[in-house]
């Protein structure tokens, strides 16, 4: 999520706040072959669906 987070930044985050709101930051977790791992992605509002972007999509993730 460079340049928004960088690396020893701490990251607090409310699992009670379930609704997407624009632009804002969320922990997305990715379940894939019984392995779940937890990404930080950008909520992206467009035509009435949300998408979950990377800031850096030059960057290394899934």
């Amino acid at each position: 999520m460079f340049p928004s987070i960088q690396t020893g930044n701490a990251i607090l985050f409310d699992t009670a706040d379930t609704r997407a709101h624009d632009v804002m930051l969320y922990v997305i977790q990715i379940d894939a072959n019984a392995n779940s791992e937890y990404q930080i992605k950008r909520a992206m509002a467009l035509d009435g669906v949300t998408y979950f972007v990377a800031d850096n999509p030059a960057g290394a993730h899934g």
